[in-house]
Parts: structure tokens; C-alpha cells; sequence
């Protein structure tokens, strides 16, 4: 997967892979929500409905988009560390480390969970987004493929109905 290092940037791969994460979470959310407003609005006309639907895939879109740029971080180095207030938060988590070892083995247990997951999704980032670009490819020629085949359709060796039709 080094081949999308060469055409994306490493800051650029690892917020569209937290993207990725969390776009999981957001979107279970907004169906969660979506499904609730479905079963109370269910008498409402299906132009209501689908207004609805639609609106909550703008959304999803837009929160994605938003979650895309609070996590993107182009600079990097010690300056754009202390600009963007890395090396203070660096300092709050190993303070937070260690109010995790004090405070028991359940708390350190879930930390080194949650740090195995971190340290997991960042060393597959290049997998991830790799594969998500491929199905976005794949569903995009798809959808090409189909628009091609329904202009031919209406195109080809088409004439004008006699009047007597």
C-alpha cells in the first residue's frame, strides 16, 4: 500500500482515515435518528419522507466534511506542533497516563485498548483508504456505465412515431 503514499500525503491519508472511523459512528447515529423520525412520521406523505432521507444524507455528508477538516493537520514539524497546541495536548495525555495508572487496572486496561486501536487504524490507514477509494472508483464507473447504456437507449435507432401513434 506504499503505492498511495506516492499520491497522497501522509496527513492527508490519516484524516481521511479518522474520517473514515468516524464517519462509522456518525452515520449509525443518523440512521439511528432517521429510523425514530421514520416510525413517528410514517402516516406523512412520501415526499415528506423522503425529504427527510435526503436531508440526512446531506448531512452525513456535511458532518463528514467538517470531521475531514478538524482533523486535517497539513504542517507538520515542531512549529506546527506548537501552533496547532500538539505539544500541550502531548503534555496532557502523559499527564492523563498517569492518572490512569493510578486509578486502577479496568481504566489501564481500556487505555491500552483504546491505544491498540489507535495504533492498529493508523498503521492501516494506507489499506483503508486504498480500499475506500477503490469502491468509490468501482461504484463511479458503475454508475458511468449505466448512464452510458440508458443515453444509448434513448439514442440509438430511435425515430419519430407516425402520427397515426
Amino acid at each position: 500500500m506504499n503505492m498511495i503514499n506516492h499520491f497522497l500525503s501522509g496527513a492527508f491519508i490519516e484524516a481521511l482515515g479518522w474520517t473514515l472511523v468516524h464517519s462509522i459512528w456518525q452515520g449509525a447515529l443518523v440512521a439511528i435518528l432517521v429510523a425514530v423520525l421514520m416510525i413517528i412520521l410514517k402516516k406523512y406523505s412520501a415526499k415528506s419522507r423522503y425529504l427527510i432521507y435526503f436531508t440526512s444524507l446531506i448531512f452525513l455528508l456535511g458532518i463528514s466534511i467538517v470531521t475531514f477538516f478538524k482533523v486535517y493537520e497539513p504542517a507538520s514539524g515542531m512549529g506546527a506542533e506548537l501552533a496547532n497546541g500538539r505539544v500541550f495536548n502531548n503534555a496532557a495525555t502523559e499527564m492523563l497516563m498517569v492518572d490512569q495508572q493510578i486509578a486502577g487496572a479496568q481504566i489501564e486496561e481500556f487505555g491500552d485498548l483504546k491505544q491498540r486501536f489507535v495504533d492498529y487504524s493508523e498503521r492501516n490507514f494506507p489499506l483503508f483508504v486504498f480500499l475506500w477509494m477503490l469502491g468509490i472508483s468501482f461504484f463511479l464507473l458503475k454508475f458511468l456505465g449505466g448512464y452510458a447504456y440508458s443515453q444509448r437507449l434513448r439514442h440509438y435507432r430511435t425515430f419519430e412515431v407516425s402520427e397515426y401513434w
